[in-house]
């Protein structure tokens, strides 16, 4: 049957599958008679195959695609589907990750004219959130005078992109209004950086910087309209150094709009009025102030 196999010379050439019978002759010669014939059947059959697929690391639900690299011995290509693919896809050997969990990926080769299917091989694929940082530089010492900051974003962020949380260890000397760091009175805080994750990312370690709050560097304190809200406390010397911001009015519970000059009281404080209160009746507000810019009330 040459459909199936062709003989050139002692070489037996395949061609597809099914069965030939093979037969051997010697002819003879002058010496010898002619030999028997001995036939032997030649079965053809697919050839089989195996698959190599070797464990897939963990990944998070952050990281990039990746290619998938399993082999069959056969050098066909391998084939690939996932369990869930709301967690990861996959396009040809390229795997995309959408969601945290874990997910089957199973590698097949069907075979072809010349090699059996091979047998499908699992790995399980684990997708977890992924870790964070935080940078947090040190914090320079700080006029009691300051108007309420925050933290330099080149200083002070996380790896995820995700917002900082900050507190402070003494509120009397520093509060948090948002990520704004809000001055009270001279002394030392701890203001600790913290973020504590999302759908993607885990919680991250906290770190804490020392804050500084020092003395005010000017003697004369005034108040005028302008700033970032609708008006300011403003300190200078007297030789015209050392001018600089003390506080913002930005309505609660400062009010808005400084009106008129600050008088001294027999208490110390110097008083002040806005012409825009906090109250029911928005109608303006009297407000006092320590010489150095501290206990606004």
């Amino acid at each position: 049957n040459e459909s199936v196999a062709t003989i050139s010379g002692n070489t037996v050439t395949i061609h597809e599958l099914g069965a030939t019978n093979i037969t051997a002759k010697q002819a003879g010669n002058g010496n010898y008679r002619a030999a028997p014939d001995v036939t032997r059947t030649l079965t053809v059959t697919w050839d089989q195959q195996t698959i190599n697929f070797p464990n897939i690391p963990d990944k998070t639900v952050v990281d990039a695609p990746f290619e998938l690299n399993a082999t069959a011995t056969s050098g066909l290509p391998v084939l690939y589907t996932s369990s869930d693919e709301s967690i990861a896809s996959i396009n040809g050997n390229l795997l995309t990750i959408h969601a945290i969990g874990l997910v089957e990926i199973t590698a097949a080769q069907p075979g072809n004219t010349t090699f059996l299917p091979a047998d499908p091989v699992t790995r399980n694929l684990l997708i977890t959130k992924a870790s964070q940082t935080i940078t947090f530089n040190p914090l320079s010492p700080v006029k009691v005078n300051a108007i309420a900051f925050e933290p330099n974003t080149n200083s002070a962020f996380s790896s995820s992109g995700l917002p900082l949380l900050f507190s402070s260890s003494n509120e009397s000397v520093a509060t948090i209004q948002g990520n704004k760091i809000i001055v009270n009175a001279i002394g030392s805080t701890e203001i600790t950086a913290s973020q504590a994750g999302s759908d993607l990312y885990l919680p991250a370690n906290s770190i804490t910087q020392s804050l500084q709050i020092v003395e005010q560097t000017f003697s004369l304190l005034g108040a005028v309209l302008g700033g970032p809200g609708r008006g300011r406390l403003i300190g200078i010397n007297p030789n015209g150094e050392n001018f600089s911001g003390v506080k913002d009015f930005l309505r609660n519970p400062m009010g808005n709009n400084p009106v008129g000059s600050l008088m001294q009281g027999i208490d110390g404080f110097l008083y002040g009025m806005t012409d825009v209160g906090s109250g029911t009746l928005n109608g303006g507000l009297i407000f006092k102030v320590r010489p150095d810019g501290t206990d606004y009330s």
